[in-house]
């Protein structure tokens, strides 16, 4: 059963924007943020920017972005959407070039994603492909990697090539059947840290759902998992788990939901470690006049140890935004006990501005096969000046905590400040500042500040 999860609608003014599980600064582009979603026709979206930034950086080993920079961003998004099926195709990229050292033009914050889905009544089918590429800092803030669930830092570039497949039958019946599959290949250059390991990573999942009553449902589970590493310091990795479930309306307002699984997972490198064993997951939902309670109880094997979570949830639904929270702790044999901590804050200040704040902590192991608590917090505030104009800030930070002595911490923070100025009715103004810190225990650390001043605009073609 999925961990209990409290998620909040991303600020504007955050750097990074999701473009189908692709992230980009939407100071630079925003190719494919507002393509169509009526029904039937075509529609293109183009955009285009420049801009001129001065940065600053200490601490970076291989390659430089220092001093003055020239930086014209282009993003398209295509679309095309009847009643049975759905087509989007959208890519984006920086050109970039030093104009204080007289580099040579360089593409920057690459992304491509196509996406596909034909359904009917009964049926679907979705099919998938994405490319990006985008310095290694950067992407430790991006959560839609398809299988990557561990937060990497580093000195470099990554690339990363996906694709996804799911097939969905008897959406409407009493016995649902669906199957995905997913894969994904990291690729990383110009760095010199040996723990960056190229990998592949594979996973199928498959469940099949009965519908016995209406107030029962009741499910047959499995999946599976394998991670192939290359590279100095790989370890590569296997995930299976297989068990039954069952979703439970005790009154019209009371919902349980149960699983029991069988679990096995495997870490090899220079020796092999193996876990397997029986978990369990229970939830209990009680919905409120504005909201509802969550309670959470979790058990699963993993390769430290046998790890139990509880977590106890309340959701308001607020006259001008919504507020979500639930405390908790996990602990993993061997290790002590952690606190857990998600909150989900989105409010309306007034009719001119917004303030948006998200945090969220889980325990993982990470690619060291290290127990880890990972903690990521944003937050975005908005404000409209004028008609004309508005202003935006936002800070993000993602931590990875190793339990225990070792070493191995990583924190990323990042911080931007942005004004944006409607000079015609076709082109803005935008101006401001960013700030990002990596702070890892075992490299020295990473600081970048730059101050920027560009044009953009974005149009819309529907043939």
């Amino acid at each position: 059963m999925a961990k209990q999860r409290i998620s909040a609608k991303q600020g504007a003014a955050r750097k990074q924007v999701t473009i189908l599980g692709l992230s980009t600064a939407p100071l630079l582009l925003s190719g494919g943020l507002i393509w169509a979603q009526d029904a039937g026709g075509i529609r293109a979206t183009f955009d285009i920017s420049q801009r001129l930034e001065y940065v600053e950086e200490d601490g970076f080993t291989v390659g430089s972005d220092e001093g003055l920079r020239s930086v014209t961003g282009l993003g398209f998004a295509l679309s095309s959407e009847t009643r049975g099926q759905r087509l989007t195709f959208s890519g984006s990229t920086n050109v970039a070039q030093n104009l204080t050292n007289g580099g040579g033009v360089e593409f920057e914050d690459t992304l491509v994603a196509l996406d596909y889905a034909r359904s009917s009544r009964n049926s679907e089918l979705t099919f998938g492909l994405t490319y990006r590429r985008d310095e290694v800092d950067d992407l430790a803030f991006d959560t839609d990697l398809l299988l990557d669930d561990d937060i990497t830092s580093g000195d470099g570039q990554r690339e990363v090539f996906g694709a996804t497949t799911g097939l969905t039958l008897g959406r409407e019946g009493p016995i649902t059947t669906t199957l995905t599959h997913a894969y994904e290949k990291s690729v990383y250059s110009d760095t010199i840290d040996p723990s960056l390991n190229d990998s592949d990573t594979q996973s199928v999942t498959g469940r099949l759902s009965f519908q016995v009553s209406p107030v029962l449902t009741t499910d047959i589970f499995a999946s599976w998992r394998d991670v192939d590493e290359d590279g100095p310091t790989a370890l590569d990795r296997t995930f299976r788990r297989a068990g039954i479930g069952a979703v439970y309306d005790i009154s019209p307002a009371t919902t349980l939901r149960g699983e029991l699984f069988y679990e096995d997972e495997s870490s090899e490198s220079a020796t092999v470690t193996e876990a397997n064993g029986l978990g369990y997951a229970l939830s209990l939902t009680n919905d409120r006049p504005n909201g509802e309670i969550r309670v959470s109880f979790e058990e699963e094997q993993t390769i430290n140890g046998t790890r139990r979570e509880a977590l106890i949830g309340r959701s308001y639904e607020l006259r001008r935004g919504t507020l979500s929270f639930a405390v908790g702790a996990t602990r993993t044999e061997g290790f002590s006990t952690q606190s857990l901590a998600n909150v989900a804050f989105d409010f309306q200040i007034d009719p001119l501005s917004t303030i948006r704040m998200e945090l969220d902590q889980t325990a993982a192991v990470n690619d060291d096969d290290s127990e880890v608590v990972n903690t990521r917090f944003d937050m975005s505030y908005t404000r409209s000046i004028s008609s004309l104009s508005d202003i935006s800030a936002s800070i993000a930070l993602v931590d990875e905590n190793v339990i225990g002595d070792a070493l191995g911490d990583e924190q990323s923070v990042r911080f931007d400040l942005t004004h944006r100025y409607e000079l015609t009715r076709d082109w803005d103004l935008v101006s401001g500042f960013e700030y990002s810190s990596v702070d890892e225990d075992t490299s020295e650390r990473r600081d970048r500040s730059t101050v920027f001043l560009g044009i953009e605009r974005s149009f819309d073609i529907r043939p």
